[in-house]
């Protein structure tokens, strides 16, 4: 639990108690893909021109309630949809990266997920 410690410690000043729970990959897996967990670590690689069809199953309404579906976030939004809808028809870089930005706002204010950024 040594990485956790200070997520630890700042979950306790909030009232919530932090249990880390080992589980093996087929248990984990069955879990994910029918949204089992109270929180659970998604590690996504590198980020570069966003791709519709890949935000449409990390972020769309459809894949939050499909069982096996890659939305952990549980994220049901028509403005997540729409956004998402808005950089599948994306025209030009400028119309991509205005919809992009937009979504990112839109994913970071509803606070459906805690960045952990680190290098290892």
């Amino acid at each position: 639990m040594g990485r956790f410690n200070e997520f630890q410690r700042n979950l306790k000043k909030l009232g919530i108690t932090f249990t880390e729970r080992l589980v093996d990959y087929a248990l984990y897996r069955r879990r994910l893909e029918s949204f089992d967990y109270d929180m659970v670590i998604i590690v996504e690689g590198k980020f570069t021109l966003p791709d519709a069809a890949n935000i449409d199953s990390l972020y769309g309404s459809k894949s939050a309630r499909e069982e096996g579906g890659n939305n952990f976030r549980g994220v049901q939004s028509p403005a997540v949809d729409a956004l998402i809808r808005r950089l599948a028809d994306a025209q030009s870089l400028d119309e991509l990266r205005t919809a992009a930005r937009a979504l990112d706002r839109v994913v970071m204010w509803n606070h459906w997920q805690v960045p952990d950024l680190y290098f290892s």
